[in-house]
């Protein structure tokens, strides 16, 4: 399917409401109202046949529905959810901190074309600034974080193996499984479902089951085209395979590519699933046709040539990754009992 030893830097892959309101994470059940316990429960019944579903169809055609997935419900996701945040101010503590995080989106995604920027620990550094804009509310405390966000990340890059994990695992496997995972734990304990919990167990025991059952996958073959296209996630493939001591061989390259189309394709229908709690689509009609258009743009560019979409969608997916991350240090923080300052 190709050769490791690629570039460190992933090809991956983002009506206002009272800020009391709206603390909630993308892929979790609310806490229910009275009475409406039966509904959580369904969703979360919902979301176990979603895992079934996205795992099975992961076993038999691992690299085609991880190339379809992030190809048709990838770019809806992305627009979907940045307008989601926006409507709750990114869950940062002040109103130009999101800015901050899309300038460093945006560098991320410049340091695989331009060389004056081509550092690709901007993500390592996008979490640190995240963790000050979750909990800090006053500039100087954001300026403070901010510098000792820079100094880790300089630390953090003379670590080798472990600064080529955060910035390949950060924008792809960690945010599409992991932080997924932390939302359906987070939406488990507060609604307190017994669905939630069985979902949460079903979500780790496919991944685990995917990623670490390795049997004869000789009958499986990829075509030309899935395989120069899969190529563009070879990175993530290196770093998984490392981590999880794969051998090498077809066998071990079958079970990561299992693992990685569950993992993207149950991470965007989990989203979907739960339009009607978290409400994406309840905007106005302008803002629902424009990314209509842009989701139709998006398919269109993937038709006509799958790399040309894959460089055109690079931008947007890391954004929605960068603007996601101050949710994704909220969630953890409440999961440890932390109470993270108020969205302003």
């Amino acid at each position: 399917m190709g050769r490791r030893g690629r570039s460190p830097g992933p090809r991956s892959h983002a009506a206002g409401r009272s800020a009391a309101a709206v603390a909630i994470a993308p892929a979790i059940a609310l806490a229910p109202a009275p009475g409406s316990a039966p509904n959580v429960d369904r969703l979360n019944a919902l979301n176990l046949g979603l895992m079934l579903v996205s795992a099975a169809v992961a076993w038999v055609t691992p690299f085609e529905v991880l190339l379809l997935s992030y190809a048709v419900l990838g770019p809806l996701h992305y627009l979907t959810e940045i307008s989601w945040l926006h409507d709750r101010r990114f869950f940062t503590t002040g109103r130009l901190d999101a800015l901050a995080l899309a300038a460093l989106g945006a560098l991320a995604f410049l340091a695989r074309y331009v060389p004056a920027v081509a550092w690709h620990g901007w993500i390592v550094l996008a979490l640190g600034l995240a963790a000050g804009f979750a909990f800090a509310t006053t500039a100087r405390a954001k300026l403070a974080l901010t510098l000792a966000a820079v100094v880790a990340s300089l630390a953090i890059e003379r670590w080798t193996a472990g600064w080529l994990f955060l910035i390949v695992m950060l924008p792809t496997v960690i945010h599409v499984f992991f932080f997924t995972g932390l939302f359906i734990l987070h939406g488990s304990v507060k609604s307190r479902s017994a669905w939630g919990y069985a979902s949460f167990a079903v979500f780790l025991a496919c991944g685990a089951l995917l990623l670490f059952y390795r049997p004869d996958a000789a009958r499986y073959a990829v075509g030309p085209r899935t395989a120069a296209f899969s190529e563009e996630f070879w990175s993530v493939i290196d770093q998984l395979a490392l981590l999880v001591r794969a051998p090498a061989g077809w066998d071990g390259l079958v079970a990561i590519g299992r693992f990685l189309g569950f993992a993207y394709t149950y991470h965007y229908l989990n989203w979907f699933s739960k339009t009607g709690i978290i409400r994406w689509h309840d905007v106005g009609a302008p803002r629902i046709a424009a990314i209509g258009v842009l989701y139709v743009a998006s398919l269109a560019l993937y038709a006509y040539d799958y790399r040309v979409g894959l460089v055109a969608l690079a931008l947007l997916s890391l954004v929605h990754v960068f603007l996601e991350l101050p949710l994704d240090v909220r969630t953890g923080a409440a999961l440890l009992g932390i109470e993270p300052a108020r969205v302003r």
